[in-house]
């Protein structure tokens, strides 16, 4: 029973070997980076960063949410400028009501690579 376990469990490891690997091997294509606080009532800006492999367009969609309710969601796309490099800034437009029944602000930081 141990034994099984044990390959079991080092199968799966090999497994998240396997997807760490070819997912590092295609490089990243995009960077997403949101606000550190989200207070209730103020709007937030979301930054994209369109990578020199990244699609033209690429949609992000976030969500805020707390005990299993959605409080803010949104979906917007950005555009690659073939110009030249450089982070898009969005507000995004939707702000988390005073009445959400949020009383603390949410303290996050994502940082995205696809």
């Amino acid at each position: 029973m141990a034994r099984t376990r044990g390959a079991v469990r080092l199968l799966l490891f090999l497994l998240f070997l396997l997807f760490l690997c070819s997912s590092a091997a295609a490089g990243p294509t995009f960077l997403v980076a949101v606000p550190w606080n989200i207070r209730p009532g103020a709007n937030m800006t979301v930054g994209v960063a369109l990578l020199p492999d990244s699609p033209a367009q690429v949609t992000v969609r976030g969500e805020v949410i707390r005990d299993n309710e959605t409080i803010l969601s949104r979906e917007m796309v950005f555009e690659k400028d073939f110009g030249y490099s450089k982070v898009q800034t969005k507000p995004i437009g939707l702000s988390i009501a005073e009445d959400s029944g949020m009383e603390e602000e949410i303290t996050l930081m994502y940082l995205l690579y696809y």
